[in-house]
């Protein structure tokens, strides 16, 4: 029927590596992507927003942004690993999207890293949405850590807040 179905896992980094070795695995042969949405650097941040141990939570993450990124050399035309961080006004600065930035770049510096701007429509309504100025900075620094791919992926919602 010439219908090519790609399977895309949107993940937290958190899971299990032989389970993300596997999504891996299954993205990698049909075309598809693994996306680790990678809130902060720092462990303490990390916490903050999420409520999950932050050390522990930046280990796997690192581990499992490793493998796949590994696993992605096997195809280069469509990345297999995409990573992507929201930047929340107060916490997410571009001192932690340089580290992120860097650690992924020394993986591989072809993996894309996408930019989200925050909205507080659900929780941190006391936030206001992330502004241009922060959103250009976090691309800046991201792009001066190595990585060749960098895009904000919701720009609609940038204006100048602060």
């Amino acid at each position: 029927m010439g219908v090519v179905k790609r399977i895309c896992w949107e993940t937290n980094g958190l899971v299990n590596e032989a389970i993300m070795r596997e999504m891996a695995r299954v993205s990698l042969v049909s075309g598809g992507i693994v996306k680790i949405d990678w809130k902060a650097w720092s462990p303490a941040v990390y916490q903050a927003l999420t409520g999950v141990d932050g050390w522990k939570a930046f280990e796997r993450i690192k581990r499992n942004a490793k493998i796949v990124a590994e696993m992605a050399r096997e195809r280069r035309e469509i990345p297999l690993l995409v990573v992507s961080t929201l930047l929340v006004p107060g916490y997410v600065d571009a001192e932690e999207v340089r580290h992120i930035a860097e650690y992924v770049a020394s993986v591989d510096a072809e993996t894309p890293l996408v930019l989200l701007a925050f909205y507080p429509t659900h929780l941190l309504q006391d936030l206001p949405p992330t502004s241009k100025r922060h959103a250009q900075e976090a691309i800046k620094v991201a792009r001066e850590a190595g990585l060749r791919r960098v895009y904000v992926g919701n720009e609609w919602f940038l204006k100048d807040y602060y």
